[in-house]
């Protein structure tokens, strides 16, 4: 797993955390949330077009965007919620698990 692999999952886990912020708040971020949607599907390319990543994480990120598809949420949309916080979740120790593996491979303490 190289540097750039790290980074750009670290930066889908902030984009699915800010993502979960906006949709709980009482008034919830519909306009930052449609930039994250963008930003999601830019960082589905990315993953799906590098051959460091597996490609199954990229299409568990492609399908939670299809429930998201049209960047339209309503109030009631749990379900969009729910897949948010299940990807994050996943994301985020799938990260933890590619940092580790790279420092110890490289010998680092810290890559960030």
């Amino acid at each position: 797993m190289c540097k750039e692999c790290i980074h750009s999952l670290i930066f889908g886990v902030k984009v699915l955390d800010d993502s979960i912020n906006r949709l709980t708040k009482k008034e919830p971020d519909w306009v930052g949330l449609e930039v994250n949607r963008r930003e999601l599907e830019k960082y589905v390319k990315v993953l799906t077009g590098n051959k460091c990543i597996s490609k199954t994480l990229g299409e568990v990120i492609e399908v939670n965007l299809k429930r998201w598809r049209d960047g339209v949420v309503t109030k009631r949309d749990l379900e969009v919620l729910s897949a948010i916080t299940t990807l994050h979740g996943y994301l985020a120790e799938y990260a933890k698990g590619m940092v580790a593996d790279f420092c110890q491979r490289e010998k680092l303490k810290e890559v960030i």
